[in-house]
């Protein structure tokens, strides 16, 4: 039999790497969106560069929602939550930079996690047995929260950029003008030139609007893409606590409960 002094030892280590993954992913996370943040709107051009830091946030996307569900299924009580999400906030709002609006949307991670562990708990709660269920229900909210994250850095560096330059016509706009007009050689130049002083001259009323506009562009974008690989973070996460039973570095424990009915 375990002595309680090793036991606890034990458990306090495990809960320390639990939070440490979720450190180490929001480290990764804050500094991508430090980098969406100094891009503007050249995050639209169709490059190599580009491909692959979207490719970098759909993956510290997916890394946040495997850590945070660890922590949201393993972590007890429930203060063990609230440090560990205090910890990633910090270190999401440290990696990343100072601002009003980087303030405020890691404040709103780090209450929408809190959120998102009461609900996979009260999920868990109401099923006999554990279900992934529990998380799956409740991911959806806490993965909006993070594409709303880096929404806000590319709506900060978009924002510095328009007072700066003014508006400019996003290059993949562009392209694909050029596209379908297909204009000769000799007078690509002039289309183009042409092309980007009539949407210029089009958006000019609403130019206080532009930077909104871009990133609500921005966020259904990612959104749409997220909603579509979505399933990827349960199942690897499904996989990794098998995985972790198996080991025996967490176990299934079963609870005798009383229940109260209603008879005549």
């Amino acid at each position: 039999m375990k002595e309680p002094h090793r036991t606890n030892t034990a458990k306090t280590v495990k809960i320390l790497v639990l939070m440490i993954l979720l450190v180490a992913a929001s480290y990764f996370f804050g500094t991508l969106c430090h980098r969406v943040s100094g891009i503007g709107d050249g995050i639209f051009a169709f490059t190599a560069e580009n491909l692959r830091l979207f490719i970098e946030l759909l993956v510290s996307i997916g890394i946040m929602a495997i850590t945070a569900g660890l922590v949201a299924v393993l972590l007890r009580p429930f203060w063990t939550c609230v440090v560990a999400f205090a910890l990633s906030s910090l270190t999401i709002f440290l990696a990343w930079q100072f601002s009003t609006a980087s303030t405020v949307a890691v404040v709103l991670y780090f209450l929408v996690g809190l959120w998102y562990c009461r609900g996979v708990w009260k999920g868990l709660e109401e099923r006999i047995k554990f279900s992934s269920r529990a998380i799956s229900a409740n991911q959806t909210i806490l993965l909006i929260i993070l594409i709303v994250a880096i929404t806000t850095s590319f709506y900060i560096g978009y924002s510095k950029q328009f007072d700066q330059q003014g508006f400019s016509t996003p290059s993949f706009v562009t392209e694909i003008a050029v596209r379908i007009e297909n204009p000769e050689p000799g007078t690509k130049a002039e289309f183009i030139a042409e092309f980007d002083k009539q949407v210029k001259d089009l958006i000019e009323p609403y130019e206080r609007f532009v930077p909104f506009a871009m990133s609500f562009f921005f966020f259904v974008a990612l959104d749409f893409v997220v909603f579509i690989l979505g399933w990827i973070p349960i199942l690897l996460l499904r996989l990794i606590l098998y995985i972790l039973i198996h080991l025996q570095v967490i176990k299934v424990r079963t609870e005798m409960r009383e229940v109260q009915r209603l008879t005549i």
